[in-house]
């Protein structure tokens, strides 16, 4: 199903849900999007290279070793 049809059709059932059964899937939404986030997160997190490069990144602030990206 496509990604537009997945989402309308969301939209229509808590349409047509009562109050407190579309608050209970609003929170459920919000809960999905806040794993979404986490998840994404994780990945950085457990990518050795991205954190290696970050650290360098971070040193290099600390000794001064940059330049101001508007003088690019």
């Amino acid at each position: 199903m496509r990604m537009e049809n997945v989402k309308a059709k969301a939209k229509k059932i808590v349409d047509h849900l009562s109050e407190d059964k579309a608050k209970v899937a609003v929170s459920f939404l919000e809960f999905l999007e806040d794993r979404e986030c986490w998840e994404a997160s994780r990945e950085i997190l457990e990518d050795k290279e991205l954190m290696a490069s970050i650290k360098r990144g971070n040193e290099d602030i600390a000794e001064g070793r940059i330049k101001p990206w508007r003088g690019i």
